[in-house]
């Protein structure tokens, strides 16, 4: 019979704060673990996205990586270069903090669109000459009596 050893409440603590010490190179191989293909990219994507920005084509940095044994297609680096995009994304209202705005929320805590659009223009196009009322209004005068 082996004596099992649990772990106790009283233990957690010391648990936590053993964990919080330890750092990446403490971990056994860390650094020389090997990485998929995603992995790398997304590491590497700020660097790569900064290239495509300065006019490096998806055929450059494919060549690029190429040559540091990183073998993968056109689609898989653009499908994961947009996944890191989407990631870091900034969040609606900090993007329109950024600019300058705020968002408009309705009583549910939901965006609401300010923004003048089609049905907006089309309301006060559709609105019949003064003096004639709406049916709208007639509709609500006949309800109303």
């Amino acid at each position: 019979m082996t004596d099992k050893q649990y772990i106790t409440l009283d233990d957690l603590p010391q648990i936590a704060a053993a964990l919080k010490s330890i750092e990446r190179r403490d971990l056994p191989g860390a650094g020389s673990r090997p990485l998929s293909n995603r992995q790398a990219v997304l590491g590497l994507a700020e660097t790569l996205l900064e290239k495509k920005r300065a006019g490096f084509t998806t055929e450059d940095l494919l060549e690029a990586l190429k040559d540091h044994n990183l073998n993968l297609k056109a689609c898989a680096l653009n499908r994961y270069l947009k996944e890191y995009q989407e990631a870091h994304q900034p969040q609606p209202e900090e993007a329109a903090k950024k600019r300058g705005r705020s968002i408009k929320r309705d009583g549910d805590g939901a965006a609401v669109n300010t923004a003048p659009g089609p049905a907006d223009s089309q309301k006060a196009t559709s609105q019949p000459p003064t003096g004639e009322p709406s049916s709208a209004d007639h509709h609500s005068r006949n309800e109303a009596a």
